[in-house]
């Protein structure tokens, strides 16, 4: 698990103390007149930190924030301490934190609590209600991530409240897929499908995205379907229209006609060229996958010259250790900060 996301759970005193699926945590009781003062003069300073891009200041402020409003009743303070915890997480690609986050977050905005936007390093988009740099496609085949986001899901509010949040449920089935866990990958897919599950579009959208790259075969190829409907009726350049670039060429690699994988890197290219700035974590994974296909096609030189398009980026060393493992580059020293929990 990511130090981040330790850190959260040590802030909320540890894994075994959170509410685990099936579970309802009893109600913490409303903070005094003087602990609430003392909140939120840690919050506002956290927040000002954040509104200059001190990430590193304003983490543990967030993290000991998190420690007493997590399990709190729903307030604005708890809404502001989840995003901008989101936003710090996503801020150093810390995708186990930023997941925990964004579920506390949405939890307390069901509630009427959104809290309020960090401006432009803020990683929530409120018109869609999820934050575009933290999806399921991150997770890669075989990700050593995989098992641990399936335990910080755990620390959703509740069984119940989870089953029916489209973003809990997307995050799980990529989870369970990836970790090889196929009983419960299907289960969870079947719950995404629902059609009372999604009744938002970009929940629908991130519903299919999953659903396309996690699930079993018949149900890739009618996601894909959807998405391609979705690709041609949209102009739009912004982060949905990445993700649909992003779930498509993740989807068709997966089937063995060469011509349909091709089509899938051609995808992957597109967001790596395209949405580099917006979604620079997809970007990455992107690249990763798109070399790893051309290797396996026999184009070795075309592999390797965009895994060295990684090289010179220091939070890829995720991806790039995955490529070692490929056998697409040689084995990956790691030149910077440990980074396990990329986002």
């Amino acid at each position: 698990m990511s130090r981040g996301a330790l850190a959260l759970l040590a802030a909320v005193g540890g894994a075994g103390s959170l509410p685990l699926a099936g579970t309802v945590a009893a109600p913490a009781a409303q903070p005094s007149a003087g602990e609430r003062s003392s909140l939120v003069e840690q919050l506002r300073l956290a927040q000002r930190r954040l509104a200059r891009g001190d990430v590193a200041l304003a983490t543990p402020l967030f993290m000991r924030l998190a420690a007493s409003l997590r399990e709190a009743p729903p307030s604005e303070e708890a809404a502001d301490a989840a995003r901008g915890l989101l936003t710090c997480s996503v801020a150093q690609q810390d995708l186990l934190g930023a997941a925990q986050a964004l579920v506390w977050w949405r939890s307390v905005a069901r509630r009427g609590f959104a809290g309020h936007s960090a401006g432009e390093f803020d990683a929530i988009d409120d018109a869609a209600a999820l934050a575009p740099n933290v999806s399921p496609l991150l997770l890669l085949p075989d990700d050593p991530r995989a098992v641990s986001l399936v335990e910080v899901l755990r620390s959703a509010p509740s069984r119940e409240e989870s089953d029916a949040d489209p973003v809990v449920l997307a995050l799980r089935l990529a989870a369970h897929a990836v970790a090889h866990q196929q009983e419960e990958a299907a289960a969870t897919a079947s719950r995404l499908r629902a059609p009372q599950m999604t009744q938002k579009a970009d929940e629908q959208l991130l519903a299919q995205c999953a659903v396309a790259v996690f699930a079993a075969p018949a149900q890739r190829k009618e996601a894909r379907a959807w998405l391609r409907e979705r690709l041609s009726g949209s102009s739009k350049g912004d982060w949905r229209r990445g993700w649909t670039h992003m779930a498509l060429g993740r989807s068709l690699l997966l089937e063995q006609e060469e011509a349909r994988r091709r089509e899938g890197v051609v995808h992957l290219l597109t967001v790596a060229a395209r949405w580099s700035a917006a979604l620079p974590a997809h970007a990455r994974v992107a690249l990763a996958l798109a070399a790893e296909a051309l290797l396996s096609m026999g184009q070795t030189q075309d592999a390797r010259r965009l895994a060295r398009e990684l090289e010179g980026d220091a939070a890829a060393t995720l991806e790039r250790r995955w490529l070692a493992t490929r056998g697409v580059v040689d084995g990956v020293q790691d030149r910077t900060n440990e980074r396990s929990g990329g986002a």
